[in-house]
Order: C-alpha cells, then sequence, then structure tokens
C-alpha cells in the first residue's frame, strides 16, 4: 500500500517512464502532474523545466499550470502561459489556460481579446 508523498511508488513510476523512453514528453508531462497531485511541487517544477530542453511550449504550459493550479501563483502563471503562447499562439489549450489566468488576476480586457482570437 502506499500513501501520499510515499517516494517508492513515485520513483517507481518514474522509473517505468523513462525507461519506457527517457525523451517522452508525453509521460513526463503526465508525471508532473502526478508529483503536483502528491504534493510535490518543487519536484514537479524541476521536472517541467528539464523538458523546456525538449519542447518550449510544453514546459511553458506545464510551469504555467503547475503555478495557477497547484501553486496559486495566478502572476507567475501569466508569465509562463505568455511564453508558451509565443511559441504556439494558435493553440486553444494554452491561450486557454491563459485567459483562465488572466481573469483569476482580473485583467478581464486582455482575457477577453486574447479569448476573442
Amino acid at each position: 500500500m502506499s500513501y501520499p508523498g510515499d517516494t517508492s511508488l513515485s520513483n517507481e513510476i518514474k522509473e517505468r517512464i523513462l525507461a519506457t523512453d527517457p525523451l517522452s514528453i508525453s509521460g513526463r508531462s503526465n508525471y508532473i502532474f502526478w508529483l503536483c497531485e502528491m504534493g510535490r511541487i518543487d519536484e514537479a517544477r524541476k521536472m517541467a523545466k528539464q523538458i523546456l530542453e525538449q519542447d518550449l511550449w510544453t514546459g511553458y504550459r506545464r510551469l504555467g499550470v503547475v503555478a495557477l493550479e497547484y501553486e496559486g501563483k495566478i502572476a507567475e502563471a501569466v508569465s509562463w502561459l505568455l511564453k508558451a503562447r509565443a511559441e504556439d499562439p494558435e493553440n486553444t489549450t494554452s491561450n486557454g489556460l491563459l485567459v483562465e489566468a488572466l481573469i483569476a488576476l482580473g485583467d478581464y480586457e486582455e482575457a477577453r481579446r486574447i479569448d476573442d482570437r
């Protein structure tokens, strides 16, 4: 049986992901969310920064989600999500997250401008 914060289980999952495909961005992205759910935000943030070396858009988006949904750091989330938007301006997923963060920040005009595109 495992409990929240159980590092043996998380290490096993990480090893399986990295053994299957060490460069798998989707596998590492999913692991980031698992770490966040386990309350291990620093590790999640570190892995998201490692993803930046391979894929800027995914790394920025993951850092934005960690800041927005798990840390409540809305201004930081906006910063990361604006970088993701610069990498892929038409991506509806990151644009939706950016609009959500801007609304939480109280910047309704900018949220509406991005949402209208």
